[in-house]
Parts: C-alpha cells; structure tokens; sequence
C-alpha cells in the first residue's frame, strides 16, 4: 500500500465516524468578541513574605524540637 491509499483509508474511517457540526450564530459572534478584545494579563509578583515567613518558622520549631530534647535527655542523664 502506498501512502495515498492510507490516508485515503485513514480519511474515509474518520468521515464514517465523525461528522461536521455548525455552530451557532451567537457562539460565533461571541468567540468572535472574544478574539478580538484585548486580552487581559495580570503579572503576580512572588510573595516573599510569605515564604520567608515559613522557613523562619521552621527554622524556629527545629530549634525549639532541638532545644526541648537536649533538655530531656539532660535531665535522664543526671537521674542516673
């Protein structure tokens, strides 16, 4: 088989199991608008506070983790 036969194949198989569809007047005409009105961006800039609030606050928690066991495991030394 040549390759103008396959997608003669392909071509027929597709035309049997789909078929054109007409939009409606106001989906056009709505798409249309769209497609042609300024498109509407908006940059967020990163927000850093928030970030370097969470790596303060665990920074915080493991040295209190930290401190409140070399606590616990002073006072079990010292009671042997």
């Amino acid at each position: 088989m040549n390759n103008e036969s396959i997608q003669n194949d392909i071509e027929q198989q597709l035309g049997d199991v789909l078929h054109p569809v007409t939009p409606e007047k106001e989906f056009i005409s709505s798409l249309q608008d769209k497609l042609k009105a300024s498109a509407n961006i908006v940059v967020e800039n990163p927000n850093y506070f928030v970030i370097v609030l969470l790596i303060v606050s665990g920074l915080f928690i493991g040295v209190v983790v930290l401190w409140v066991l070399k606590k616990i495991f002073d006072l079990s030394r010292r009671h042997e």
